[in-house]
């Protein structure tokens, strides 16, 4: 489940991918355990790379809107009452919406609120249940009008790297629906050292801004 912001190509699309080594995943997770007001928030690697793209997102774009909302995808298979049987074939997927003041995401310590509230929202749909409270359509939770909506497609968790259907594994995985959701696409790393990939599609100058701001923030942790 993507939400779509637009239904058209960017002009002179550019794709990207940046890597976020596990040095890298534990310097920021270092750096938001000193930050962070609530001590039990989440410092997942999916997490803390999340965190990470929605502020440089937000902080690219110069978003304008009051607040942001992030549109996170939730495996819904393991945590259904009964479970799903492993036999199942297909997909089960719930949303679940992490929101920010976009004050705060821009702010000097905008890494650290993005990940306080994708860790609310994870919260969230476990004591709600992944179909309970938080269930709602995402049409009924969010105003695209009034927010601005960044959404995550792909998942480290896929495995993307390890498929092999006897040609070997392949060199390098692109998620082809980003170049139209505008959503920012995770996966395991390449080099299978628990590092986390972020592909991206967007117009050249809000990639290189994207990039610098990436390399600016790695080089200060």
């Amino acid at each position: 489940m993507v939400w779509s912001t637009y239904d058209k190509i960017p002009p002179e699309p550019i794709r990207g991918t940046f890597d976020l080594t596990p040095s890298h995943l534990q310097k920021l997770r270092e750096s938001a355990a000193s930050k962070l007001k609530n001590k039990g928030s989440r410092l997942s690697s999916f997490a803390l790379a999340s965190s990470c793209a929605w502020t440089l997102l937000a902080k690219t774009e110069h978003t304008r809107e009051k607040t942001a909302v992030l549109i996170i995808a939730v495996d819904c298979r393991s945590r259904l009452e009964p479970p799903i049987p492993p036999t199942y074939l297909g997909n089960c997927i719930a949303g679940s919406v992490a929101s920010a003041e976009t004050k705060n995401l821009l702010g000097n310590d905008g890494f650290v609120s993005a990940l306080e509230a994708i860790s609310e929202a994870l919260d969230r749909s476990e004591e709600e249940g992944v179909l309970g409270k938080g269930s709602r359509s995402i049409g009924d939770t969010i105003d695209p009008s009034q927010q601005r909506v960044f959404s995550i497609a792909g998942s480290p968790r896929f495995g993307v790297y390890s498929v092999d259907f006897g040609w070997g594994r392949p060199k390098k995985v692109e998620m082809t629906s980003i170049d139209k959701t505008e959503a920012f696409c995770l996966a395991e790393s390449k080099h299978g050292n628990g590092g986390i990939e972020i592909g991206l599609v967007r117009s050249k100058p809000l990639m290189e801004c994207f990039a610098a701001l990436l390399a600016e923030g790695l080089e200060s942790l």
